[in-house]
């Protein structure tokens, strides 16, 4: 009876202490390896023994009866389970790497664009200064600004795939050198802008002079706000151009 006496208060001060008092059931039984039961129901003082066994120790089971017990180990529980969960992992892999991945796949395709464009300027004005490489401006009777307009209009008709004809963004620049004369091209960009002066001068009929044909255009920009600037020009852009170098071919 002492034996019994001992497991009551035992089972009393445990359950008072984490269940609190007044508990209304407590069952705490031995799963395996002994024969011993208690239950208190109530407010009952008297433990019920199945029969004699082996003093355990019910504190664990008790305890996890315990609404706070309870609360930490559901936590435990959602915490380990977000741990071992493996859903949406790919998603957020793509979502840490998109804004590099994409910036680096824009920057290349600009780069593409931008030497496919300078490469179609540079053809282009090689094969509109045939114009007057075969005396075709020269001959025609036309005034100085018709001139202008003619080169001018053949020049955006095979550059139009990509580029603009507006003036402000394509620039053409003529000029003829006469022979034993020092062929100076300067540098057209000055400070970050455009700078000529610009102009469009025809060799005389017949003459040996050397035309320095020259065409511009702004391409604009649009990944340098991501770290990737090949812009040479203020306002995010990039000055393309062309030139083709010739004798006039003697009639």
């Amino acid at each position: 009876m002492r034996a019994l006496s001992l497991i009551h208060g035992f089972v009393r001060s445990v359950s008072d202490g984490l269940l609190g008092p007044g508990c209304p059931t407590v069952n705490a039984r031995l799963r395996k390896g002994g024969n011993v039961a208690i239950r208190w129901n109530g407010f009952s003082t008297t433990p019920e023994v199945a029969s004699p066994g082996p003093i355990i120790t019910v504190a664990r089971r008790l305890s996890m009866r315990s609404p706070l017990a309870a609360q930490l180990s559901s936590s435990q529980n959602a915490l380990t389970r977000f741990g071992r969960n493996r859903q949406g992992t790919a998603a957020i892999e793509f979502a840490l790497i998109a804004p590099i991945f994409f910036a680096l796949l824009f920057a290349i395709i600009e780069t593409a664009m931008v030497f496919f464009a300078g490469q179609l300027l540079e053809t282009s004005v090689q094969d509109s200064g045939r114009m007057l490489y075969t005396y075709q401006l020269q001959g025609s009777g036309q005034t100085k600004t018709q001139q202008q307009a003619a080169f001018r209009a053949d020049l955006c008709g095979r550059v139009s795939v990509l580029l603009g004809c507006d003036p402000s963004t394509l620039v053409v620049d003529v000029r003829s050198f006469p022979p034993g004369t020092a062929i100076n091209i300067s540098d057209p960009i000055v400070g970050g802008a455009l700078t000529g002066p610009f102009d469009f001068v025809l060799p005389p009929v017949n003459s040996p002079n050397t035309v320095v044909v020259r065409a511009f255009y702004k391409w604009p920009l649009f990944v340098t706000g991501l770290g990737f600037n090949i812009g040479n020009l203020a306002g995010g852009k990039r000055l393309l151009s062309g030139s083709y170098a010739f004798h006039v071919e003697p009639q």
